[in-house]
């Protein structure tokens, strides 16, 4: 099992209306910090979302269209 430290290093990516509670609890339990962003269509949040990558470990993403 991975130490809290290690674990708090990656991020979890959430993009659209999918961080209901039962995603929340379970990613809070498991120790997994996450970032919410929502679907716009200006460039400027896809260029936000983009960044995440290059700038966080992102360890996975829940799309929800």
């Amino acid at each position: 099992m991975e130490s809290d430290i290690e674990l708090r290093d990656f991020l979890v990516l959430l993009i659209g209306d999918i961080d209901h509670e039962g995603v929340r609890s379970l990613l809070s339990q498991s120790g997994r910090v996450y970032k919410k962003k929502m679907l716009h269509s200006k460039p400027e949040n896809w260029q936000d979302m983009a960044d995440f990558f290059e700038s966080h470990s992102i360890t996975g993403v829940l799309v929800k269209l």
